[in-house]
């Protein structure tokens, strides 16, 4: 589905038809979900070249910048985070030209949407600072959610810290795991994101303005927060792991120590009744008629003692 807006003169405008806003000063279009008719459609008005095509059909692309003669691709990723599994990424594919944003996602975007909105109702003085001031807003908002997906991991390993602590269970452990999986899924997305922010930066890129650069400047700062963030959280992830193993540690030692105090407990006993068990001819207390209560008091004393003693040495 083609969402166009196009500026000129004070004036945007919006449509779902390209040749409506092709003579506009400043002209954004969005396609979600791209039809081949699409891709077709802007490979032959503004002379892509089919790999950039093709780069827009593979979600399997690593995010990645690519300079041609007329218009500069770039690759990110939206991350998606509302399941709680695992991390879903989206793929966003794009075009700046000297005037004009192609962007390009199979799936919906909301922040994307969000951006449109504000663009036509509020925000229109944005286009009319160029096609570079647009990628600038479109990354800000791509970046600045990102920092919202961190903060809800931070907030959901505070809880299985909590938890690996008070009860560490097989659901806790493979948790763990699958935060140490959405952690590295984030960090291969951040690193080579922050290499195409560095170049839009220092101004390497072409159709990007001197003007322009201070506010990629700007996302850099927060891609690199976020980075930072990402870093932090894997040492967190990395702490969690250790609080569970010790955890469990502990409560197999705590069992253990349990099942040794009742061993200790019954030894002694065990040892007077296997005594008095023993086949011998001549053993007096045999035939004393307060034999058998000799026996249980000798043993309930040897118990009372051993308590006693467990007591005092702080092991009960």
């Amino acid at each position: 589905m083609i969402d166009c807006i196009g500026y000129s003169k004070s004036t945007s405008k919006r449509s779902k038809r390209i040749a409506d806003v092709t003579r506009m000063k400043t002209l954004w279009i969005d396609i979600t979900k791209p039809t081949n008719k699409e891709l077709r459609e802007i490979q032959e008005r503004y002379h892509l070249h089919p790999l950039s095509i093709e780069d827009c059909k593979s979600t399997d692309q690593r995010p990645k910048a690519e300079y041609f003669d007329n218009y500069t691709l770039l690759i990110f990723k939206a991350f998606d985070y509302s399941k709680k599994e695992k991390i879903h990424t989206k793929h966003i594919a794009i075009f700046l030209g000297k005037s004009f944003i192609i962007t390009v996602h199979p799936e919906g975007f909301y922040e994307m949407d969000k951006l449109k909105k504000q663009l036509v109702d509020k925000n229109k003085h944005y286009l009319s600072k160029g096609a570079d001031f647009l990628l600038y807003s479109i990354l800000d908002a791509i970046v600045d959610d990102y920092l919202d997906v961190l903060d809800q991991i931070e907030d959901e390993l505070e809880l299985l810290e909590n938890r690996a602590m008070g009860h560490p269970t097989q659901s806790v452990l493979r948790r763990i795991f699958q935060m140490k999986k959405v952690n590295i899924a984030i960090r291969k997305m951040l690193w080579p994101e922050r290499e195409s922010i560095i170049s839009l930066e220092k101004g390497t890129v072409p159709f990007v303005t001197k003007g322009s650069q201070v506010y990629f400047r700007d996302v850099h700062d927060h891609l690199f927060q976020t980075i930072d963030m990402n870093e932090g959280h894997r040492d967190i992830v990395s702490g969690i792991l250790d609080i569970y193993l010790s955890s469990i540690s502990n409560s197999l030692n705590e069992i253990m120590k349990i099942l040794t105090i009742i061993s200790a407990f019954v030894m002694i006993p065990t040892l007077i009744a296997g005594i008095y068990g023993m086949n011998f001819r001549v053993m007096p207390e045999l035939f004393w008629p307060f034999g058998y209560a000799w026996a249980l008091g000798l043993m309930l004393a040897s118990v009372i003692v051993m308590y006693i003693w467990f007591k005092k040495k702080g092991w009960l």
